[in-house]
């Protein structure tokens, strides 16, 4: 007991310290890469599975073709995580569309790399570097009409797609075993975020309220 209450009291006393992308805020950055050219396509496949799946940006570097399994309209992954730890992550069928699109496209012969840059017609593993870019990449265009948007970079994908699940009524149990978790503590900050989320809510719903009136404002 004594072990949970610290948890709990450590959960309810920290800040936030870090920050995720709203659903809409993710819709943007999805919705970002131009799905007219071939970067885009690759681009767009590798933000909507990242986030659809809530993958470390290492996970998503080292995946392969043989990782995944594509059922119906719908898929799975099996990622490695950290330890060598493994897990298997279902994908939505939006996100499988894009993925089987884009493996249309970049792997018609079932190469062995998903997600791939071309060099001087040589097709190499992408790179944490070649992440980078992307993300800089979008982060620039959403901001020519979102001056003050959130800096991209991989793990805010993870966080946000932690964040949006559990708020959307996903257990804490569930969400720390979907992210690969080891330790159930690491998950508990999505938690607290979540009643900060709602008390600045009704605090801003409570704004122009007048179920309080003046006069017993006044009487306090």
């Amino acid at each position: 007991m004594g072990e949970i209450a610290e948890i709990t009291k450590r959960r309810i006393s920290a800040e936030p310290t870090y920050t995720f992308l709203s659903e809409n805020e993710v819709a943007m950055v999805l919705g970002a890469p131009d799905g007219k050219i071939l970067f885009g396509i690759r681009d767009r496949c590798y933000l909507t599975l990242m986030y659809d799946s809530g993958a470390r940006n290492y996970e998503m570097l080292f995946l392969k073709l043989q990782h995944i399994t594509v059922t119906g309209k719908t898929s799975k992954v099996h990622f490695i995580g950290k330890g060598g730890k493994s897990r298997i992550t279902p994908i939505s069928k939006k996100a499988t569309a894009i993925m089987l699109h884009y493996l249309k496209i970049f792997h018609p012969t079932q190469y062995p790399i998903p997600v791939y840059v071309k060099r001087k017609g040589v097709k190499n593993k992408i790179s944490a570097d070649n992440t980078a870019r992307i993300m800089e990449k979008y982060e620039r265009i959403i901001r020519e009409s979102v001056p003050l948007f959130p800096h991209l970079y991989p793990h805010l994908m993870r966080h946000s797609r932690a964040q949006n699940l559990y708020s959307a009524g996903m257990p804490l149990p569930l969400v720390s075993e979907w992210l690969g978790h080891s330790d159930m503590e690491v998950t508990l900050v999505y938690a607290h975020a979540d009643v900060e989320m709602k008390r600045k809510a009704i605090e801003k719903a409570m704004e122009n309220s007048n179920i309080v009136s003046k006069k017993e404002l006044r009487d306090t």
